[in-house]
């Protein structure tokens, strides 16, 4: 759902393309293990977001690798990105971004289900969130075995803990035993279940402030009538729609 939106987003007027970083995520799912206190969790977001976006206005770590989702060949103006890597740097980026009001999407896993450190970190963000009917999803993490000893492997990029000399999910925090004895297959139904529970009762633990700041999409719908969300996008985030 999230490859499918994200794209949407960064094809709006005045939008980047959408930014993607894993350590940043790890930073927000520590903070939920209670590893990173909020404090630190919130200066190194701050800290984060503030150096990725600056480095993605002078051209600094542009993606050029074209099957890439967040490469700049898939942006709505890739010369835009190709001109900024002989472009000056300096503060005056900041007051760039600021006087234009570019839109600046980041694509996160779960962080709805984290919204309450997002708003503490940023208080004026605002957060599309998109759900996939969960048997869809229970079929392509079983395809992708996540159910296995897929969190073993180098290129597993979701943050682990250890159990009883064993490396679990940060899903299954709380679970832990139930999580060990499950088939392949029930124990993704149970991380599913587990992470949709947790959005709804993120969100519903929001203030009506916090709440007015997120809009909830669902993928079904998008993809049966995708104007009428496109709509609902645009006017949530301030924006206008391109050809793109």
């Amino acid at each position: 759902g999230k490859s499918m939106l994200a794209p949407i987003v960064s094809s709006l007027k005045k939008a980047e393309i959408f930014k993607m970083d894993y350590t940043l995520e790890q930073i927000v799912f520590l903070n939920y293990l209670g590893i990173s206190s909020n404090n630190a969790t919130k200066y190194l977001m701050r800290y984060s977001v503030n150096f990725l976006i600056y480095n993605s206005m002078i051209g600094r770590n542009s993606n050029f690798r074209f099957s890439d989702w967040t490469s700049i060949w898939n942006s709505t103006d890739p010369t835009k990105y190709v001109k900024r890597l002989v472009s000056n740097e300096g503060d005056f980026i900041f007051k760039k971004i600021k006087e234009k009001k570019l839109l600046i999407p980041f694509m996160f896993h779960n962080a709805l289900w984290h919204a309450e450190i997002f708003f503490q970190s940023f208080p004026d963000i605002k957060m599309v969130h998109i759900n996939r009917h969960p048997v869809d999803v229970i079929h392509s993490w079983y395809r992708r075995g996540y159910g296995t000893e897929f969190y073993l492997k180098e290129l597993n990029a979701t943050t682990l803990f250890n159990y009883k000399n064993k490396k679990l999910p940060y899903y299954a925090r709380g679970w832990e035993e139930e999580y060990l004895k499950l088939s392949d297959i029930d124990r993704i139904i149970k991380m599913i279940n587990f992470i949709n529970s947790n959005h709804n009762k993120s969100y519903k633990g929001l203030s009506k402030k916090n709440q007015s700041q997120v809009l909830r999409i669902n993928f079904d719908r998008m993809v049966a009538k995708p104007k009428n969300d496109l709509k609902r996008i645009t006017k949530f985030l301030n924006t206008e729609k391109t050809l793109y």
